[in-house]
């Protein structure tokens, strides 16, 4: 064997296994992320849920709440989490509330399914940025 056939064997098996190491590297990711994976075919059951993709990460930085609305009043509304838990949510005549046409907060009914944007408190309820009204 030549030395030239030598140099693009080892070449071709060096950007293969450099290939396949990135992919792998790139599938874990997505996978850990909840992009990739089993429980990807109900995203909107994911992200109601704490412990989903966005779940954790986001209730430490305010992020996402989503779930069945429990309570309300015209100051906040309690939102139970896919965990079991529930997470007050404050919410004002400001807040931008979306469904297929524009809300208010009388669009937001005891039973019903929402996803909230917010800004965590320190006492570990949520101020709304947004709220949008699930069906």
């Amino acid at each position: 064997m030549t030395n030239n056939r030598k140099i693009i064997i080892v070449a071709t098996v060096l950007l293969i296994a450099i290939g396949s190491f990135y992919a792998g590297v790139k599938y874990s990711g997505l996978k850990k992320s909840g992009v990739v994976g089993r429980n990807n075919f109900n995203r909107s059951t994911q992200m109601a849920q704490v412990g989903g993709a966005l779940g954790q990460k986001g209730m430490r930085e305010g992020g996402i709440v989503g779930g069945e609305v429990i309570s309300k009043d015209a100051e906040s509304i309690t939102v139970k989490l896919g965990s079991g838990g529930s997470k007050i949510v404050f919410i004002s005549s400001a807040t931008p509330i979306a469904k297929s046409v524009t809300g208010t907060v009388e669009d937001i009914i005891v039973g019903g399914q929402v996803s909230i944007t917010g800004d965590q408190n320190p006492d570990g309820s949520v101020t709304a940025k947004s709220v949008q009204i699930r069906k």
